[in-house]
């Protein structure tokens, strides 16, 4: 059952109908002015986000539970999007190149998103400020190329046991102002402490970071504002 919240806010699963006094209609042909969708399934059943044709126009916050086949095609046309959160989408394909483009996009939450072994930050991310990697069962690495994800704020990390080090690039992340690294391998911890291999690096983010640490953003005011809203 589709369920209507305030402030244009929608959430809807993968077989809800709405029925009125004029007959029955797919939630899909109806959400066109709302600035919040939640779309779900919490079964192995793929997401069905093919019969979203196109989203609405003005849509600011999107929120996708459930496994997707493939990248919705319309992914690149959500230009008002401030706020993406894939959950247990489990991709095979490259989902990057399809959102790096968004104008708007400043918080990106994944969970569980992709089963690649690797992904590639090459370019855009241009207002991307916070970024959460969580679940991932079999990345063991991340790349960050130069130019890419330029005003990242904070990076968040947590139960990617396959990740073997830190992110490859992330000394480009100029405006960086905080991380946080929990339930990660053993490689990871080592790779990080003096003597291993990323050592040099996580010094360089430490110093980098601690220049934010009586102006930035407190982490408690990032997740208020990356939790999905209630609908």
């Amino acid at each position: 059952m589709p369920v209507v919240g305030s402030s244009g806010a929608f959430r809807v699963g993968n077989n809800s109908t709405i029925t009125s006094s004029e007959g029955k209609y797919s939630p899909t042909s109806i959400v066109s002015d709302y600035e919040d969708l939640e779309y779900f399934n919490y079964g192995e059943e793929f997401l069905r986000v093919e019969a979203l044709s196109s989203p609405p126009p003005y849509l600011e916050r999107l929120k996708l539970v459930g496994k997707l086949e493939k990248v919705p095609h319309w992914f690149c046309s959500l230009h008002a999007l401030t706020y993406l959160y894939l959950y247990g989408s489990r991709l095979e394909e490259d989902f990057l190149p399809h959102i790096e483009a968004l104008p708007s996009l400043h918080f990106l939450n994944l969970d569980d998103a992709s089963v690649r072994e690797e992904l590639c930050f090459s370019s855009g991310f241009v207002k991307l400020r916070y970024l959460r990697f969580r679940n991932f069962a079999l990345l063991n690495k991340i790349t960050i190329e130069k130019g890419a994800m330029p005003n990242l704020e904070f990076l968040d990390i947590r139960s990617c046991m396959t990740l073997k080090t830190l992110p490859q690039g992330i000394e480009h992340l100029t405006k960086l102002q905080g991380y946080r690294f929990d339930n990660v391998s053993k490689k990871f911890r080592e790779s990080i402490k003096e003597g291993g291999v990323d050592h040099a690096r996580m010094l360089l983010v430490d110093k980098r970071c601690k220049k934010y640490t009586n102006e930035s953003l407190p982490i408690e005011d990032f997740t208020h504002e990356f939790s999905f809203c209630s609908i």
